[in-house]
């Protein structure tokens, strides 16, 4: 009766409580990556759709850095080959 509809009513707003400060770290963790930092893991392990969410969010943010690595990789070659051709003439 009314002690259920007390305890569903307690459970949505402590539920409702917690997304918030759940997408304030996703938004933290999008201007990380704006800001070229990869070095945290977005770690959200609920399964709803907050943390499905996350979950796309660290797969983007490893893939994200992986070709970020690779195109430092690429760029820093370029620049070695550059420097020696210049050398050379």
């Amino acid at each position: 009766g009314a002690g259920m509809g007390v305890l569903g009513a307690a459970i949505v707003c402590l539920t409702v409580g917690i997304w918030p400060r759940r997408l304030d770290h996703l938004v933290s963790a999008s201007k990380q990556i704006d800001r070229g930092d990869f070095s945290f893991a977005i770690a959200d392990r609920n399964t709803d759709e907050i943390g499905r969410l996350a979950s796309a969010f660290e797969s983007m943010r490893a893939a994200v850095q992986i070709r970020d690595s690779e195109l430092r990789e690429i760029n820093e070659d370029l620049q070695a080959r550059v420097h020696e051709r210049a050398r050379g003439r």
